[in-house]
């Protein structure tokens, strides 16, 4: 169980950071939808097979694969999502304060 441990925080780092981009690009939407897409192709599948055999790994390794997926598709939909709203938006006229 040790190594879960161990794995689990280096691998959700990644989709912590996207986390805090989204949400501060305001693109809840598009987290939402990782969320969703992680959940129902990553792990529920994952969890689901192999929790008969290795009951307490099965739940940490769906888990990681879980958060893994996350911070692919979220690298994924950063084009559209993120880069996508700074492209369309105008930037604000300098201001000189001098």
């Amino acid at each position: 169980m040790m190594i879960w441990t161990q794995a689990a925080p280096l691998i959700s780092t990644i989709c912590y950071v996207w986390d805090g981009v989204y949400i501060g690009a305001t693109a809840t939407r598009a987290m939402r939808n990782t969320m969703i897409i992680s959940l129902a192709v990553f792990y529920l599948p994952v969890y689901y097979l192999l929790q008969p055999l290795i009951p307490h790994h099965a739940l940490w390794l769906a888990l990681v694969i879980f958060m893994l997926a996350r911070g692919v598709t979220l690298s994924i939909y950063y084009k559209k999502e993120i880069l996508g709203q700074l492209d369309n938006t105008p930037l604000p006229d300098r201001v000189n304060t001098l």
